[in-house]
Order: structure tokens, then C-alpha cells, then sequence
């Protein structure tokens, strides 16, 4: 499972023409197990991060339970927007496919910077996906 360990490391990735990176074997993403996107504004340039999807559900899932034992309205409303800017903020699960590859969304890959290679550093237990060689 992608993550169920704290990993570290880095590697070079381009985006191949079905817009798909290589996963490294290290992260320990498997065939079929789904990756949460969340895209990053930074100060420089977009980036993107890959989460675990069974890790965000969990948030999510305690977010409900504290939304559930809210004691007033406030409380309600407060951890109601928790919930929502969460689910807002992991855009979008993809599934890595039989060559360990990982579909990016078209729409994610607009708000990039368009490069030609690619990091994809994984630390603790994220990925972070950046552009380090622009085109042109």
C-alpha cells in the first residue's frame, strides 16, 4: 500500500503522451490501489501531492464523528466547512495501473508548470510531484 510506511526519496519522472509518471516500486504503491491528488498553490509554482486515499478517508470519516457530536450550531458549522474544504482540497483518486503508472488528470496538469522532467520526492508519507525543467 502506497505509504503504509514512511518512505524517503526521489526520483526523476517525465509524463509520458497517456499523461501517466511512474510510481516507484519504494513507495510501495500497488497495481489497482487508488492515490488522492491534492493540488498545491505555491508561492513559485503549482505543485501536486499524492496522499494514501484510504489515509483521507479516515480524517474525513473523524471529521463526521466530531461533526456528529457537535454540541452547538457554531461547532456544527465549523467542522461541516472542515469537512467540505477537505474533501475540496484532495481533488481527485486515480487508480495505478498494471505498469505502476499513475493517471494525471488533464485539468491538474493545466495548473502545472509545463516542464519537461519532473521530481517526485516522497517523504513520510506524501509524495510531492514538481516541475524542475521547463520547456523552451
Amino acid at each position: 500500500m502506497f505509504a503504509e510506511n514512511r518512505m524517503d526519496g526521489k526520483t526523476i519522472v517525465k509524463i509520458d503522451e497517456n499523461g501517466k509518471i511512474l510510481i516507484p516500486k519504494e513507495t510501495g504503491a500497488e497495481v489497482g490501489e487508488c492515490l488522492s491528488i491534492e493540488l498545491v498553490k505555491d508561492s513559485v509554482d503549482n505543485y501536486l501531492k499524492f496522499h494514501n486515499t484510504n489515509r483521507v478517508l479516515k480524517v474525513i470519516k473523524n471529521a463526521e464523528k466530531a461533526l456528529n457530536n457537535a454540541k452547538t450550531k457554531e461547532e456544527y458549522d465549523q467542522i461541516n466547512n472542515e469537512i467540505a474544504l477537505l474533501i475540496e482540497k484532495y481533488i481527485l483518486s486515480t487508480e495505478i495501473d498494471s505498469e505502476n503508472r499513475l493517471l494525471i488528470n488533464e485539468d491538474l496538469l493545466r495548473k502545472m508548470p509545463e516542464c519537461e522532467e519532473y521530481e517526485l520526492e516522497y517523504k513520510g508519507y506524501t509524495a510531492s510531484f514538481r516541475g524542475i525543467r521547463k520547456r523552451g
